[in-house]
């Protein structure tokens, strides 16, 4: 999670672009997605970091052709990698509550107030 923290304060406009950010680490879920989407068998050794990432950017290169300039008369900010990995990411989360093995996780609301003790 922290190196998700890291990338999301280094795209805002006072950190500088460094080339290290052009090219992102591929995160868990996003690896499984891309093996997902380019058919390998689950259990099949993972290709290696240059041609994930590589497979990253060919689904980038794709939102020319699949996500729109507007919506509703309004234009759409432009994607980076990080969205697109936080998009493939999403998928795989999708798709295996679809297959019965939802990832969650313990919910803890916020109270503006602190909890009355339990007797």
């Amino acid at each position: 999670f922290a190196h998700e923290v890291a990338l999301d304060i280094s795209s805002l406009p006072c950190f500088p672009q460094g080339e290290a950010l052009k090219s992102p680490p591929v995160s868990e879920l996003t690896r499984k997605c891309l093996a997902r989407l380019a058919g390998r068998c689950p259990g099949a050794k993972d290709p290696s970091l240059e041609q994930l990432q590589e497979e990253v950017k060919k689904v980038f290169s794709m939102q020319v052709e699949y996500w729109p300039a507007s919506l509703l008369h309004q234009p759409n900010v432009d994607i980076t990698l990080q969205d697109v990995q936080a998009q493939l990411a999403e998928f795989e989360r999708y798709h295996q509550a679809l297959d019965g093995k939802p990832q969650r996780t313990a919910y803890f609301p916020r109270l503006l107030f602190p909890a009355p003790a339990r007797s």
